[in-house]
């Protein structure tokens, strides 16, 4: 806004705005009766570009998930972290995790009530673009 006006000079005060969030695509479909929640095709989608920038040869081991859920929970997260084995274990193979198991993570976290998790797709899919 412009404060202060003068013959040859204007004087503008710049107010500093918080960057719009990026919207998420709808996560996960309705469901019916007989059929339980799936991720969208478009929520599907942006988790697997997640997975290939954190993927070696199809799997993310433990130091690349370290980065991922710190990239996630924006917290210095290490490797021996809760959630870095929580999610290595039951949808991986201990050591690392492929991208089916990967998405069944995300599903299975967005089926559940999380009050964290659209901060943190919000996050990975800011970093993957």
């Amino acid at each position: 806004s412009v404060v202060e006006e003068e013959e040859e000079r204007v004087l503008v005060q710049f107010h500093g705005r918080e960057k719009p969030k990026a919207k998420l695509p709808p996560l996960l479909t309705d469901g019916g009766w007989l059929t339980e929640k799936q991720l969208t095709p478009e929520a599907k989608a942006a988790l697997e570009t997640v997975f290939k920038r954190y993927a070696t040869g199809g799997k993310i081991d433990k130091p690349a998930m370290r980065g991922l859920m710190s990239c996630a929970t924006n917290m210095l997260v290490q490797e021996d972290n809760w959630q870095v084995t929580d999610l290595l274990t039951k949808y991986g193979d201990g050591q690392a995790v492929e991208q089916e198991g990967f998405l069944k993570y995300w599903k299975n976290k967005a089926v559940s009530p999380n009050a964290w998790l659209e901060d943190e797709l919000t996050r990975l899919f800011a970093r993957v673009g």
